[in-house]
């Protein structure tokens, strides 16, 4: 196929489901140790009720700096793994890397085993909207990919995303048109944030 004329093939690839998580980085509550410290056990999508009860998280200021720093550690990890971001790169490369990046700093990667997501990321190619699962699918000139990095750390969560065009350019003009309006918008949001 010529630059950005193909597009992901729905086709079924192997999904690890066995992302090793040190015994001493805290969990949600989603996620428990079974005895021995060593398996993880995720609570079935079906018995997860996603209640929130805002009295049970009091603002503090101690509180602000640790959603600010799971949220800078979340920002560190995306910037890395999206450097990985190349042509012959499979997701789940770029996954387990990101699993490893989060190990090193005690953190535990979100999106695995909430409602039994089976991976640390979301990585979404082409066509995939959001919340791609990472697989053996190889990265290709032109793919427009989305990563996803959510940590746990200290007791609350940090998200951020970004999407790129895989490769140097020139590449379909709606592909690049998508990923730089997706860039300003989110900087936009940002900024009235501020």
């Amino acid at each position: 196929a010529t630059r950005g004329e193909h597009r992901r093939q729905w086709m079924p690839h192997v999904v690890q489901t066995n992302v090793p998580i040190a015994t001493d980085v805290p969990l949600p509550d989603y996620v428990r140790r079974e005895p021995g410290g060593a398996q993880l056990a995720y609570l079935p999508p079906r018995e997860f009720t996603n209640v929130y009860d805002a009295r049970e998280c009091i603002e503090t200021s101690t509180n602000l700096s640790v959603r600010i720093e799971s949220c800078r550690l979340a920002k560190d990890v995306l910037r890395r793994a999206v450097a990985m971001v190349r042509e012959g790169v499979t997701t789940e490369e770029i996954d387990d890397q990101i699993c490893h990046m989060l190990a090193e700093r005690k953190a535990y990667p979100s999106p695995l085993g909430f409602r039994g997501y089976p991976r640390a990321s979301c990585i979404s190619v082409n066509n995939c909207a959001c919340h791609g699962i990472p697989d053996a699918y190889v990265l290709q000139l032109g793919d427009l990919v989305h990563i996803d990095v959510s940590v746990f750390w200290r007791g609350f969560h940090g998200d951020c995303s970004e999407t790129m065009v895989v490769g140097e350019g020139p590449h379909d003009p709606v592909v690049e048109s998508l990923a730089r309006h997706s860039r300003e918008l989110t900087l936009g949001a940002i900024a009235q944030c501020k």
